[in-house]
């Protein structure tokens, strides 16, 4: 905004104050008269106050997408210890089914010779089959109620099946299948064992 001096008084005077006025411009003093341009630094700092819409927005972008990724990679490992749990698990209970078929033939009916067809066998069962599900609890279950109610609905998803095969020639022994089957995300799985059995002591069972 422009100023208007008036100045009185005798010429030299007059002069003295004129030049006392224009020196700063003259001499290129920027101390007396400052301008925007003598404070490059403020309006920098002015800039970079805060963050632009564009940088928050950049920023949840990238921290949704390490989420995604971190929460898929543990949803991933968690369906893998559950799979491996249940595969273990299930080995686990056709080896012991197993190994009770050997160790206790009487336990099971035992088919005729005669109804073991060819290479497809014939069903072998317990005469006196289990009640509350296929297989027993493990005889350590976790103090919690809720854990225990957990792990009884784990074992119930487990079924076995065996299954009898007649002999080659000239063997004395009859080939016994184990097949533990269960469900794992809606697709059937099953795991198989294979022992042999003297057929004199099915026959002494039957």
């Amino acid at each position: 905004m422009p100023h208007h001096v008036t100045v009185r008084g005798p010429a030299s005077d007059i002069a003295a104050v004129v030049g006392m006025w224009d020196t700063p411009s003259e001499k290129g003093d920027q101390s007396v008269l400052p301008t925007h341009r003598d404070r490059p630094g403020q309006r920098h700092r002015t800039r970079r106050e805060g963050f632009t819409l564009v940088e928050v927005l950049v920023a949840l972008a990238v921290l949704s997408a390490a989420t995604w990724i971190i929460l898929s990679l543990f949803t991933s490992s968690l369906k893998l210890e559950k799979n491996a749990r249940s595969t273990r698990v299930a080995a686990e209970l056709a080896r012991d089914r197993l190994a009770d078929i050997l160790a206790r033939p009487a336990a099971y009916a035992w088919p005729a010779e005669d109804a073991i067809a060819g290479e497809a066998g014939a069903p072998l069962t317990l005469k006196d089959p289990p009640e509350g599900g296929a297989f027993a609890l493990p005889a350590v279950l976790p103090a919690s109620p809720l854990a225990q109610r957990a792990e009884k609905v784990f074992y119930e998803r487990f079924g076995w099946e065996a299954i009898v095969k007649r002999p080659a020639e000239g063997r004395g022994f009859y080939e016994v299948l184990v097949v533990v089957r269960w469900e794992e995300a809606k697709r059937p799985k099953q795991v198989v064992l294979t022992g042999s059995i003297p057929v004199a002591m099915t026959k002494e069972a039957s």
